[in-house]
């Protein structure tokens, strides 16, 4: 005989799967909670307005975005990166305004990932584009053709590393056992 906890956590595991209706409301409720964070005030139009929205976001989220497709990404790393990457946007907008000062040149370069899945390689690639001074061109299986602005004539020898930084690490790290 289970005790009552015990059945409760095997309720709350249920209704966590994709499908299963009160994790949909689950959601619903949570979204709404951050759009009262958001519009910083209580009323019963906001509540009406969050709950519209919360709805239409979960109702688009699983109608359009496939959830095989990030399965076995930890979504807790993503939230992570997210910092991460203002972090690392604010400090080259810095060395960008330095290069444009002494000079730079801009160069056509295309480099390798070995990040699985395509989410996370479309992640990647569009976080190396908000990178101030680089611009997406391409993303073609495991190739990301960039536009770079660098301040040297020459390419560095280490351009991935230059390019990337640690982006790709940390995405990679989100990324556990994905075969896409």
């Amino acid at each position: 005989m289970t005790s009552y906890t015990q059945r409760s956590i095997v309720y709350k595991l249920k209704c966590t799967k994709v499908n299963h209706p009160m994790g949909f409301f689950i959601k619903i409720i949570v979204l709404t909670f951050f759009w009262f964070i958001l519009r910083e005030a209580f009323s019963f139009a906001d509540l009406i307005f969050g709950l519209t929205i919360s709805f239409i976001c979960i109702w688009y989220s699983r109608k359009f975005i496939p959830y095989n497709a990030v399965r076995g990404v930890s979504f807790l790393k993503l939230a992570f990166f997210v910092f991460y990457l203002l972090g690392q946007i604010y400090s080259a907008g810095f060395y960008v305004i330095k290069m444009i000062l002494t000079g730079a040149t801009s160069h056509i370069v295309t480099v390798k990932t070995p990040i699985k899945n395509e989410i996370l390689r479309v992640v990647l690639a569009d976080s190396i584009t908000l990178m101030p001074g680089s611009i997406l061109l391409d993303l073609n299986g495991d190739d990301i053709t960039v536009l770079w602005m660098y301040d040297k004539e020459e390419l560095p020898p280490d351009l991935d590393v230059k390019l990337k930084g640690k982006l790709e690490e940390k995405i990679l790290a989100a990324q556990r056992g994905v075969d896409s």
